[in-house]
């Protein structure tokens, strides 16, 4: 149940953060580079550049940055650089039209121990007509995730969710 809890944390996290760019003024940041919203003051800084739609992030307790790009793709930043190739082994996506692709990735509270990670994303269905959100968890090894398993899966058109969440 907990990583259900973050795993909405984050995503209101996400809405949050693209609230902002709507809050954000017709002026220019000021001498420091800090813009000035009525409800926060933020500056923005590039930390890594050659991503394609990145839609969220996560700290592994390593020190690395997993960084998820909407279109199917989980990046590594490993000691400030972007690491050349995704990680593998997640499934693929829907992204067609309607929801889809990935969109959070999250590490087990007891990562350390376990090297799980969690996925949301755009599932596709068997004619790739239709998405589903779906969570899947995998061991994080060597840049790859195995022993992939989907936990939860909202279906299209239902108002329920089916969760074999273990944590």
């Amino acid at each position: 149940m907990r990583i259900v809890h973050q795993f909405a944390a984050g995503l209101i996290l996400i809405a949050a953060a693209s609230s902002a760019e709507a809050q954000i003024p017709s002026q220019e940041p000021d001498s420091t580079g800090v813009y000035e919203t009525a409800r926060h003051n933020f500056q923005v800084v590039t930390v890594v550049e050659g991503l394609e739609y990145p839609w969220s992030m996560a700290w592994l307790p390593t020190g690395e940055m997993l960084i998820v790009e909407r279109p199917g793709r989980v990046r590594i930043v490993r000691d400030g650089v972007l690491t050349p190739n995704p990680v593998t082994g997640f499934p693929a996506v829907y992204r067609q039209s309607g929801q889809g692709g990935f969109m959070d990735v999250l590490p087990h509270p007891n990562f350390v121990e376990n090297r799980l990670v969690y996925l949301s994303y755009g599932k596709p269905n068997d004619d790739g007509s239709m998405g589903t959100t779906t969570v899947v968890r995998g061991r994080f090894e060597d840049d790859q995730v195995v022993g992939i398993e989907e936990v939860s899966n909202l279906l299209p058109g239902m108002a329920t969710t089916t969760t074999s969440l273990d944590v």
